[in-house]
């Protein structure tokens, strides 16, 4: 066995103790059953808040406003007291009708104008999420309120932070929101998580799932309920655990959950609560993971590794470990005269370690393609990569109530560090290393980096937000909240060898700054009916690719921004609800590279016109049956051509069937992409057609402590492309990416 393969089996024993320690730790806590019926989210501490749905306070109020035999059945719902459109994904939905192995993707996926897919099985591969054509990167993801997402460029990890089990509730927000509303691509929008409630109720709950691909999945829940000897405190702890071998070849994974809430109450009006959580897993896929059309012909839509050492598509070559941490501490306090106090203070760490052979276009004794090897790789080139990141961060907000309106303001603060690199393998030398592993360039006269060091770098940012608004009530039924937030966001990088140019001993910075406004209107004219109006200023933070280039030009640059106007309704009676909007959005100022004498340069160039209209509806026949559809036309076409951008559907669309009778449930659900094409221009030989998922699930619970849940996921087995990654001038090597086959699961649960 290689030194690499030794490595590998060594962390993944080590995260099975770990694992398996930790669960034991979880099974010595006393406790019955998690309840959690009524809210789906954390209740917990006074209840003030924003009436923007990137607050569980403000999904609460939802719930209250939004009762009947629809919304009781409803798998995504919206709130009455929107100001911009809205998707919420119910704890129902999520326990029903999503695989026990799913991460959040599959979750915001049912929702109008959203997009993507996993290839390997049901939560077994990071995926990408797509909003009205905004890509990861350029929207926001929260958790219990707090923005999170890479430090290179602001994109996510679908399995790297919250399993489906660590998520309460989901709220996909399609919109800027307003000036409280917190990110770092304050753009597109935003997905938005909660953690689970905490019960009153002393409780414990076990579940274990069994499925395709050898898949197993097992979820441990402790909640305390209030205990009186600390005056009141509840604990939750969560712990998950699953292992695959995935829909894809050699492509299995293993993901271990530890989670952690504490809610103490002070007093009668002063909470504090404190969340941990640590993620850990392994999983086996190059970093260029598609398929050429020529190994689909010899091995199948299925194809991804091999157990041939000879090859750069070898398991052992292509292993990633990745472990997070997230933490926060948050008070909340109310006080006479309708003041209050609310504040987070919060920190995250992600960590890669990835191997990866090169895959597809480079050469050597595996025969891949006919494009050169970095030099010293003679045989099968690759590399070992490493980006480790700790963020910390305080969102500080206060505000006071009138009796005709709420005054709110508050500061977001964020400080970022990040080392980062990458040093060239070749695998089947001993040692590995194409060249001995050399000093760190620190000689400010060294004009070259050593041969074996693609980049190695320090990064980070400094961001600070202030903002204030105010919700004003003229008449009954009518809110009309003007604000206004200031965002300084100043990026930083040092590098002994520059990531792009292998420019060496590098420091650059740039400070981007922008005012951005928000205007809302929501207008309530009946108890089950409203309108709303928005209009809001939307800003994307630079990504750190500006940086490497010879010459950074990050002076120059314009904040990236967005002007969104949208105008929608929400409708949520008895027997029917329905929600619909029109968007318009104006992207200026984006940052593209281009070449200018021989040397990449980044400039402010042209931008990107979104429009389109979007709806979703569920109507409760008797008998508790409910069918419900959704749907998008989406255009998001640049301003120099006119063209569909790359990966953006044109349409998305929806719809389902949801089943009650005595005690079981009974699902039927498909979501269709709509025809995107994965490079820009719209060139025919990379248009991706409409491709659909369709689940069905049974839920039996004969009683309240036993549920047994049975899922076909993909039950038509549909495998169509995807997307496909172009390779330039030589299209014998583009790789494709398709739908992950059909995937069966059956899960168990107990709970007292």
């Amino acid at each position: 066995m290689s030194g690499f393969c030794r490595s590998v089996v060594r962390r993944r024993n080590k995260l099975s103790r770990l694992t398996v320690l930790s669960a034991a730790l979880v099974w010595t806590v006393p406790a019955l059953a998690v309840e959690t019926a009524g809210v789906d989210v954390d209740t917990d501490g006074p209840a003030h808040a924003d009436t923007t749905v990137s607050n569980s306070r403000a999904i609460e109020e939802i719930l209250v406003y939004g009762r009947g035999m629809a919304m009781d059945l409803a798998p995504i719902k919206s709130s009455l007291l929107a100001t911009q459109p809205v998707s919420i994904i119910t704890k129902q939905y999520m326990e029903e009708a999503i695989p026990q192995t799913a991460d959040f993707s599959p979750l915001a996926q049912i929702a109008p104008s959203m997009s993507g897919t996993n290839k390997n099985g049901p939560g077994f591969a990071e995926s990408k999420t797509v909003l009205r054509g905004f890509q990861d990167g350029e929207y926001n993801m929260t958790y219990d309120g707090i923005p999170f997402g890479d430090t290179n460029n602001p994109t996510h990890h679908s399995t790297s932070y919250f399993p489906a089990s660590t998520i309460g509730s989901l709220a996909v927000d399609r919109g800027p929101g307003n000036a409280g509303q917190l990110g770092q691509a304050n753009f597109g929008g935003s997905i938005n998580m909660f953690s689970p409630e905490i019960g009153d109720k002393i409780g414990f709950s076990q579940s274990a799932t069994y499925g395709s691909f050898n898949s197993k999945n097992f979820v441990t829940t402790v909640n305390t309920g209030a205990v009186d000897a600390l005056g009141g405190t509840k604990v939750l702890v969560n712990a998950q655990e699953y292992a695959t071998d995935g829909y894809l070849t050699y492509s299995s994974t293993h993901s271990a959950n530890q989670m952690l809430k504490i809610s103490a109450p002070l007093s009668d009006t002063i909470t504090l609560t404190f969340f941990g959580s640590h993620n850990k897993n392994q999983y086996f896929q190059t970093d260029s993971d598609g398929a050429t059309l020529n190994q689909v012909a010899q091995f199948g839509k299925n194809f991804a590794l091999s157990n041939d050492p000879t090859k750069a598509t070898y398991y052992g070559y292509n292993v990633t470990n990745k472990e997070t941490d997230f933490e926060y501490l948050r008070l909340q306090a109310d006080f006479e005269g309708g003041f209050y106090f609310d504040n987070t203070a919060y920190t995250y760490f992600y960590q890669n370690d990835t191997l990866s052979a090169l895959q597809a276009n480079y050469v050597g004794s595996a025969g891949l393609g006919t494009k050169a090897a970095p030099a010293g790789n003679q045989n099968v080139p690759g590399y070992s990569k490493n980006n480790e990141y700790r963020v910390w961060g305080d969102i500080a907000r206060a505000g006071k109530k009138f009796a005709f309106g709420e005054l709110r303001a508050g500061m977001w603060y964020e400080r970022a560090s990040t080392k980062r690199y990458r040093f060239d393998y070749d695998f089947t030398l001993s040692p590995p290393l194409t060249t001995p592993t050399a000093a760190l360039v620190h000689d400010p006269r060294e004009r070259t980096a050593p041969l074996d060091i693609n980049y190695l770098q320090r990064s980070g940012w400094n961001n600070y937000q202030p903002f204030i608004d105010f919700e004003w009530h003229p008449m009954d039924g009518l809110t009309v909240t003007p604000g206004v937030k200031y965002v300084s966001f100043q990026r930083f990088t040092t590098a002994a060898v520059q990531q792009g140019s292998r420019a060496v001993n590098t420091s650059d910075r740039g400070t981007f700054t922008k005012a951005l406004e928000f205007a809302t209107v929501n207008y309530r004219f009946r108890e089950d009916w409203s309108v709303y109006a928005q209009f809001a200023k939307g800003f994307l933070v630079p990504d750190l690719s500006v940086f490497q280039v010879v010459k950074p030009n990050v002076g120059a640059l314009k904040p990236q921004t967005s002007t969104n106007y949208q105008i929608g309704t929400v409708f949520n009676a008895e027997r029917f609800t329905f929600d619909g909007d029109l968007y318009y959005i104006d992207f200026n100022n984006k940052v593209t590279s281009t070449v200018s004498n021989g040397e990449t340069v980044f400039t402010n160039l042209g931008g990107a016109v979104y429009k389109g209209v979007e709806a979703q509806g569920t109507y409760a026949f008797d008998q508790g049956v409910a069918l419900f559809l959704n749907g998008s036309l989406n255009s998001a076409k640049t301003k120099d051509t006119h063209k569909q951008i790359a990966k953006a559907p044109k349409w998305t669309a929806a719809g389902g069937l949801i089943v009650k009778v005595d005690t079981f449930t009974f699902s039927l659900i498909d979501k269709i992409v709509g025809t995107q094409w994965s490079v820009a221009g719209e060139p025919a030989a990379y248009k991706v057609s409409p491709y659909n998922t369709s689940d069905f699930t049974v839920t039996w619970s004969p009683t309240p402590i036993i549920r047994v849940i049975g899922g076909v996921y993909n039950m038509f087995n549909s495998t169509k492309i995807t997307a496909l990654a172009s390779q330039g001038s030589t299209p014998a090597f583009d790789q494709y990416y398709f739908q992950g086959g059909r995937a069966f699961q059956m899960t168990a649960k107990l709970s007292f």
